[in-house]
């Protein structure tokens, strides 16, 4: 059955005393085309580094991002917000200045940028 573009439920049953219900060549689901979640998002490819970090600075390559902005907010563990600025991203690069007594530990850091959000996570040494 050929179904159409966009959200699908399709149910089955399985009766476990017929052997066609419970064979593991039942069905297949193909697709025509297989797309990651973020194939097509900006925020893909990014990377953050140094990572473990020993200073107060750390570096986003955002390839994808060159010449605009992106919403920096970094927050600990319990969910407190250490930081949010918005920062140029420029030759692919954002600086952000951690300024301040960061204490070593798990940090989330998510990246905002036109309606998407990623976090990762840094570990401050």
């Amino acid at each position: 059955t050929i179904l159409e573009a966009g959200d699908n439920v399709y149910s089955f049953s399985v009766d476990a005393n017929n052997s066609l219900s419970i064979a593991t060549d039942r069905f297949s689901i193909r697709t025509e085309q297989r797309l990651g979640v973020d194939d097509n998002s900006l925020l893909s490819g990014i990377r953050l580094y140094p990572n473990p970090l020993n200073g107060d600075t750390f570096y986003i390559n955002a390839p994808k991002l060159n010449g605009e902005q992106l919403l920096v907010s970094i927050s600990d563990l319990t969910g407190r917000s250490i930081y949010e600025q918005t920062l140029d991203c420029s030759a692919n690069t954002v600086t952000v200045p951690m300024a301040g007594n960061i204490a070593s530990g798990v940090y989330l850091v998510t990246l905002n940028h036109g309606g998407e959000a990623h976090t990762f996570r840094v570990i401050k040494e």
